[in-house]
């Protein structure tokens, strides 16, 4: 590709060899439609090819935003459709990857609101300089589809598990002097000076040792690439998501402008108030598969949601010549609750039981 081939990528090389990257789609909050989406895995690997190119500085259109996130028509058609969901995951790994792989330097200047894939390249890149005024989320579970893409490689490693956990469990939006206290950006300055900084930050890039700064890049960036196995199993779960229920409800409560009323966070209630019959299936498996013989009455979503987990890590673990033995087995576990009344108590237990699986667990 060249640059004149992007649609919603505006580029603008400056003569130090700084190429200022631009997500132009303002009239939407420069949110990603699927052609951006696409464009934002092949655009490193051409900035990385161009030789006139040494930093990279990528920002948003606008004064609102740096990326909105995905979409949400774009999102609606992905949504319980498993040909793009396929597109989207393969396309999610790119752009992580190919941010990792461009050896030149990558300086991000969020000059507002990032979600999303947009949050993606701001905090992928290897300087994160965030506007005082600016907010940024991971936003997933927003919309009911699970923490993916970076998140789960990256944030960690930025803030810390305990931080990581709060705000990718909660979406909570994070501004930009907080988002520099708990490390999570580089730096943050008042919007007036932003992309000042930005570009003084490039400058010291261009002017430095390329074969240092490109060596440095490439041997931190290994972090990284150690996660690889976590990244592909949060991407994989993302995708998950994105076929059950609580997506489509979530894209719906944001056109909506409402708050989601999650199928999943219904079920639940049911089952805590002893009326698990109508949950008999687990609505939220792919396979739409009675788990081990139950009948109506007697097993709720709740039970089902915990025994598809099962049944995946217990297939990890027999796959698996360092597994570790767990007692009591997952299936005896689950027959044992099964034939117990759902209180509160069996809930927990189940719980317990997932966490302590997933724990003994070696990814390597």
């Amino acid at each position: 590709m060249k640059y004149v081939d992007f649609q919603f990528l505006k580029f603008d090389p400056k003569p130090n060899g700084t190429m200022l990257i631009t997500l132009n789609r303002a009239d939407a909050m420069n949110a990603t439609n699927g052609r951006m989406h696409w464009e934002l895995t092949k655009v490193w690997d051409v900035v990385n090819h161009d030789p006139e190119v040494r930093v990279i500085v990528v920002t948003g259109a606008g004064d609102r935003a740096f990326s909105a996130g995905g979409d949400l028509s774009w999102i609606g058609e992905t949504v319980g459709n498993p040909d793009k969901v396929a597109d989207t995951l393969k396309e999610a790994g790119d752009i992580v990857f190919n941010v990792l792989a461009c050896e030149k330097p990558i300086i991000s200047a969020i000059n507002g609101v990032a979600v999303g894939a947009g949050l993606a390249v701001a905090l992928m890149a290897d300087i994160s300089i965030m506007a005082e005024e600016a907010k940024i989320t991971d936003g997933h579970v927003r919309i009911g589809v699970s923490a993916g893409d970076h998140a789960v490689i990256l944030w960690p490693l930025l803030c810390g598990m305990a931080k990581a956990k709060y705000y990718l469990m909660t979406a909570d939006f994070v501004e930009g002097k907080e988002a520099e206290r708990i490390g999570l950006v580089s730096l943050c300055v008042p919007r007036a000076q932003l992309m000042d900084k930005a570009m003084a930050t490039a400058d010291k890039l261009a002017n430095g040792s390329q074969m240092a700064i490109r060596y440095t890049k490439r041997s931190l960036n290994n972090w990284m690439r150690m996660s690889q196995p976590a990244f592909d199993a949060s991407l994989a779960l993302e995708m998950l998501c994105f076929l059950g229920d609580d997506a489509k409800e979530g894209v719906a409560a944001v056109r909506e402008k409402r708050e989601p009323k999650f199928p999943s966070a219904s079920s639940w209630r049911a089952l805590r108030s002893g009326d698990g019959s109508r949950y008999s299936r687990c609505r939220f498996s792919v396979l739409q598969k009675p788990f081990f013989g139950t009948t109506d009455g007697e097993c709720g979503h709740c039970l089902g949601v915990r025994s598809v987990l099962l049944e995946i890590l217990q297939a990890f673990m027999t796959a698996s010549a360092r597994c570790v033995a767990v007692s009591p087995p997952p299936r005896a576990l689950l027959e044992e609750l099964h034939h117990r009344q759902q209180t509160d108590a069996a809930i927990a237990s189940i719980s317990r039981g997932t966490r302590r699986l997933a724990a003994t667990w070696d990814l390597r």
